[in-house]
């Protein structure tokens, strides 16, 4: 069994003017403007994770499992089960891409409403979906893994709830929202790759024409409780079309 270590130490230092690499390109976001909350707590939990293996010196190479990230996650991230649900895609991905020897990291983020097109003054549900691809190299990311999965999203709340999916990869829990207008989360670990994919909700006013009309008040927030087994069947999917 593998305990937990403490995460100590700081980030590697990056290379020193004029010897910078192409393994140490900054992100390239792409797309639409990113979100807020896409900026929030889950990159900040993202990058004291890998700040913490980082610190753990020289280790052995990690089983990567045939896995490949990079460029195209929003095109394999096909989500056919949850486009049942959610609706239809709406605005442009935006896909970011970090690459390291050590640690590639995706994003992408996506935006759904439903299909039918609601009257004028009413609101309508949508839907915020971000998927994010880590793939570790030289640390094996399976001491901290539970403890990666815990981290709030926000960094600032309690620790998350996390509920065990069997079936899915080496490890994999699912975070129930935990609090209102939060969505579920899923996270899996398999060898080198940890994948997240997380759903906020809200919704959307719809009035065409020039000024503001007269809308109802807000409805309540969205149901998401049928969507976890619903994450669980496009994130394995996704899983598959990363090792191909």
């Amino acid at each position: 069994m593998i305990s937990e270590p403490e995460m100590v130490g700081d980030f590697p230092d990056w290379p020193e003017p004029g010897t910078a690499t192409s393994e140490d390109r900054p992100a390239t976001p792409r797309g639409r403007r990113p979100w807020l909350w896409a900026a929030g707590g889950a990159v900040a939990a993202s990058a004291v994770w890998a700040g913490g293996l980082y610190a753990t010196g020289t280790q052995p190479v990690v089983d990567t499992r045939g896995y490949r990230v990079g460029d195209g996650l929003c095109e394999k991230a096909e989500l056919n089960a949850l486009r049942l649900s959610l609706g239809k895609r709406t605005g442009d991905p935006i896909e970011a891409v970090v690459e390291h020897s050590a640690l590639d990291r995706v994003t992408c983020d996506l935006s759904f409403v439903p299909d039918v097109k609601p009257r004028e003054g009413e609101f309508r549900a949508s839907y915020e979906v971000q998927i994010i691809a880590h793939l570790h190299k030289k640390a094996d990311p399976e001491a901290e893994f539970k403890a990666f999965a815990r981290q709030p999203r926000w960094g600032d709340g309690a620790p998350a709830r996390l509920e065990a999916v069997d079936g899915l990869g080496e490890k994999a829990f699912l975070i129930p929202p935990p609090a209102e207008w939060e969505g579920p989360r899923l996270v899996v670990l398999d060898g080198g790759a940890v994948l997240e994919l997380g759903i906020t909700p809200g919704y959307e006013s719809y009035y065409e024409g020039e000024g503001e009309g007269e809308f109802e008040e807000p409805p309540p927030e969205p149901d998401t409780s049928a969507l976890p087994p619903l994450m669980v069947e496009d994130l394995r999917d996704l899983m598959a079309a990363l090792r191909s």
